[in-house]
């Protein structure tokens, strides 16, 4: 049965829209047994999400790292189609099994099989790295104090330098996508539009920040963002055709707080990682799920007990999935996958494998690796839903849900290739 086809379903239906809706909680009860939804389509996408990240299809993949001199202190990565890149704001030259590791690393992955294919030359302290442009064709932007780098084929191309000369501030934060990359520093906006010859700067707009540190994400496709400067707010940005940026809706939420991660999605507006004005204040672990007028709807926490009153747990980084009706995050331990249900505000299950297999440490217990997570990501090479977290020592969490057999045989590579990899 194909619910967008059907023209009619039972006489007591007032129209063709009712029974297409009435034929949509059928198949949501029958296929997911979803019956508690007031939407029937809704019901169905949030049945075949679940479906999606059903634990039962769950795989753990665990790539430790075992260049611990190379990257160190705060490890981030950049995904796309084509490649993943890995750096960190600390880094020492080693001579590994593997071979020459250069001093400032940035090491690819090919997208397709996380195999390392290269270990890039990159900048003394860059703070940050990202790809820009489309997959096969894309710039490794670095970050650093005096400005923008940009590498292609294992050289740079490209540097623009901040007009505030070389300052060292907390107030930056750096978002790329396939068509932009917009930079926050110092109170300035910048717009860097790819081109195929070299990222270019097209709009400058100052912007008055009281957040500790800044923080922003994309709407969709890269054309329009929000941006997190004020606490309780959340202001609603475009780019237009002629690549200027324009603001056209300001949203205030009933929690006023400044937040380290902010998502703005058709239904829900997600926030966390709220910060302390001091460090007598409470922490504050919860992700805070909010209607799009900026009503709080949930408040999304693990059943973790704080091991002493001063423990910070792991950073959380959200990842809205699948039509906005679950929510993935690394969990408050660390290195777990949560999976939350946005309509119920519940925890539909957590991934320990992390734990099981001696790769990180409940709270209170001895620290491995896998306590502090700096990334997430889910990554978009691959025909099915596969995570990946980052913690600070380099080391690699993965988490896929294959269904069919082809898609099991790629967890299967990795997991192969993760165990030569671990073991060299």
């Amino acid at each position: 049965r194909d619910p967008d086809e059907i023209l009619g379903l039972e006489a007591s239906c007032r129209n063709l829209h009712h029974a297409v809706l009435r034929c949509w909680k059928i198949l949501a009860r029958d296929y997911y047994n979803i019956t508690d939804h007031e939407n029937g389509k809704d019901a169905w996408k949030e049945g075949r999400a679940l479906n999606a990240l059903d634990q039962s299809r769950c795989e753990y993949v665990y790539f430790r790292n075992a260049d611990y001199g190379v990257f160190r202190d705060g490890v981030f990565f950049g995904c796309n189609e084509s490649i993943m890149i890995m750096s960190s704001s600390a880094h020492d030259t080693l001579q590994d099994s593997s071979g020459f590791v250069p001093e400032n690393p940035i090491r690819i992955r090919d997208a397709a099989t996380l195999k390392i294919v290269a270990n890039m030359e990159g900048s003394a302290n860059h703070k940050a790295v990202d790809l820009l442009g489309p997959s096969g064709n894309e710039f490794i932007v670095e970050y650093l104090d005096q400005g923008l780098r940009a590498h292609r084929n294992n050289r740079q191309v490209w540097e623009h330098t901040w007009s505030d000369g070389p300052t060292t501030t907390d107030q930056w934060c750096m978002l790329p996508s396939h068509h932009a990359l917009l930079m926050i520093r110092n109170g300035n906006l910048h717009l860097f539009v790819y081109t195929p010859d070299a990222p270019k700067l097209t709009d400058v707009v100052t912007i008055e920040t009281q957040n500790e540190t800044p923080t922003m994400n994309w709407e969709n496709l890269g054309r329009n963002f929000v941006l997190h400067v004020h606490p309780g707010i959340l202001s609603f940005w475009k780019i237009d055709r002629s690549n200027k940026m324009r603001h056209y809706k300001t949203t205030t939420l009933s929690v006023k707080k400044s937040f380290d991660f902010i998502y703005s999605g058709s239904k829900h507006l997600v926030a966390t990682g709220a910060t302390r004005e001091s460090n007598n204040d409470a922490f504050d672990d919860n992700i805070y799920v909010f209607d799009t007028n900026g009503m709080v709807l949930h408040k999304l926490l693990e059943n973790i007990a704080r091991p002493r009153p001063n423990h910070h747990f792991s950073p959380m980084n959200a990842v809205n999935v699948i039509n906005s009706e679950l929510l993935v995050s690394n969990s408050l331990m660390g290195a777990a996958l949560c999976v939350w249900n946005l309509r119920t505000g519940k925890l539909v299950h957590r991934q320990e494998q992390a734990i099981a297999e001696g790769h990180m440490f409940r709270p209170g217990e001895e620290y491995a690796d896998g306590t502090w997570i700096h990334c997430l990501d889910q990554l978009p090479s691959f025909d099915f839903p596969l995570y990946v977290m980052a913690d600070t020592g380099g080391s690699l969490f993965v988490w896929g849900f294959p269904e069919t057999a082809e898609q099991r045989s790629r967890i299967a590579h990795l997991k192969e290739l993760a165990e030569n990899e671990n073991t060299r």
